[in-house]
């Protein structure tokens, strides 16, 4: 479990109360002032201007000597906290929910808000923090550093933080984190679920994409409005200026007028092995949000192979409420955190220096995605990784990806682009009597006692050459 210590008191519960706030309440502005130009939201509505820029983004500048964190109980067993050295330009502020009854360690139900929400229109609006803490649950909601965020990189740099800090203070049942995000909030927690499947962080078990916005390659193609998006404090341009951040804030690249999904940058890939249902309103007014959805649960489903839902609802508006809380809350309810198998294929999308499911890969060039693929044959004791380009290091424990290290075990590897890898194998616990190379003694590794780390260095990969080491 990733459980440190207890920060909130349980005691406290229920001992005090204040008003949820309706909405965030700014603080001023505390650096100089941006050059005084309107912000606009994608369908042509003021926000606000630069010069007012927390309030017109609905959120709150960091301070350089802003307190780390602040608790304070808004309703009986909600509390609000705040996150005032996040890192990012962004404080951070949730709300967490404790359930009213628990075992020693709960799930916890994380709740990503729509367009121009506040995690208390998200408490307000729906029957979410009561029904889970009625079950036992934990909940939180992140703001993501404002609320017109879209999952954008700073907004899940802040959505991790908040994460790890529950992770990290309460009991978290860490097999049994599920997800649930609205319109903006869909996308920015697929994407967000989808790169955070390190073992060392929350990882879910089952996500709800309530008419989430999966592509905003495609939404910028349709907004009628694109200024918050081109602006400097967002991602700064289009997706051809800077494709690169909206691949991370989106979980795919769809294309509406031809139906294509960019198969090259689509990070729905590494959700596979999470259960995500999609569903939407059928008459929702948004119709290409509705389309989205559709196409993301198809590639999903069908072209990457997750086990998906898609399922419509009656309803004509575009609100949370369209979807039933306590079916959706049932659905998660027997979802329990499943890792990719052995001996069958499994493939994922790295967008940075990260740990991905039991690979620490390193990047040849930043800024770019680095796919890799991978088939552990228990049979045979072999790891396969294929399919590789943009890297220049990957390590993994032996044992965690299902390798037998007390004999001989192999490695067949491949990248497309010829760069120079290494390949780094850790959990052996004494250097490798022989090593091989397609057959031909090599010089090209290198033990490290300390670490027990087994250091293969590949110069032609592309060639698929097997390595052999032997115990």
């Amino acid at each position: 479990m990733l459980i440190t210590s207890l920060a909130l008191s349980f005691a406290a519960i229920g001992s005090t109360e204040a008003t949820l706030p309706v909405d965030q309440n700014p603080a001023p502005l505390t650096r100089q002032a941006e050059a005084n130009t309107l912000i606009r939201g994608i369908d042509g509505e003021i926000l606000g201007d630069t010069a007012a820029l927390e309030a017109a983004l609905g959120g709150q500048l960091a301070a350089p000597l802003a307190t780390a964190q602040t608790i304070r109980w808004v309703r009986p067993g909600v509390a609000e906290v705040q996150l005032g050295q996040t890192g990012t330009s962004w404080t951070e502020s949730f709300l967490v929910g404790v359930p009213q009854n628990r075992n020693m360690y709960a799930p916890l139900l994380v709740l990503f808000h729509g367009y121009g929400q506040t995690p208390a229109d998200v408490y307000a609006q729906t029957t979410y923090f009561q029904e889970a803490r009625e079950r036992g649950w934990f909940v939180v909601a992140p703001l993501g550093a404002h609320v017109y965020n879209y999952g954008i990189d700073y907004a899940q740099e802040n959505t991790e933080l908040a994460l790890d800090w529950v992770a990290h203070h309460l009991p978290i049942d860490d097999e049994r984190v599920y997800g649930v995000g609205f319109s903006m909030g869909g996308g920015w927690m697929t994407s967000y679920a989808a790169r955070h499947v390190a073992p060392d962080q929350l990882r879910f078990a089952g996500l709800v994409n309530h008419t989430g916005t999966t592509s905003l390659q495609d939404l910028y193609s349709v907004a009628t409005e694109n200024a918050l998006f081109d602006s400097p404090l967002m991602f700064g341009g289009s997706p051809t200026d800077v494709p690169y951040r909206y691949c991370v804030a989106s979980t795919m690249d769809w294309d509406s007028a031809t139906g294509i999904v960019n198969s090259q940058t689509d990070i729905a890939r590494n959700l596979t092995s999470i259960p995500v249902w999609t569903t939407y309103a059928d008459g929702d007014p948004l119709a290409h949000i509705r389309a989205q959805c559709d196409a993301f649960h198809d590639h999903y489903d069908n072209a990457r192979g997750g086990d998906g839902l898609n399922a419509t609802v009656p309803g004509t508006t575009h609100h949370w409420t369209t979807v039933s809380e306590t079916e959706v809350l049932d659905w998660l309810s027997n979802k329990t955190f499943t890792a990719p198998g052995t001996n069958a294929f499994n493939e994922v999308l790295v967008d940075r220096d990260a740990k991905y499911w039991a690979f620490d890969v390193k990047q040849d060039v930043v800024g770019e995605v680095t796919p890799v693929r991978w088939y552990t044959h228990t049979g045979i004791n072999r790891v396969q990784i294929d399919t590789v380009s943009n890297m220049s290091e990957i390590a993994f424990d032996a044992n965690e990806i299902g390798l037998n290290t007390n004999g001989a075990f192999t490695l067949v590897f491949n990248n497309t682009d010829g760069i120079t890898v290494d390949i780094v194998i850790r959990g052996l616990s004494y250097p490798p009597s022989n090593v091989t190379r397609s057959g031909n003694t090599t010089p090209a590794w290198t033990w490290n006692q300390s670490t027990q780390e087994l250091r293969l260095t590949e110069f032609n990969g592309n060639t698929f050459p097997l390595w052999t080491i032997q115990s």
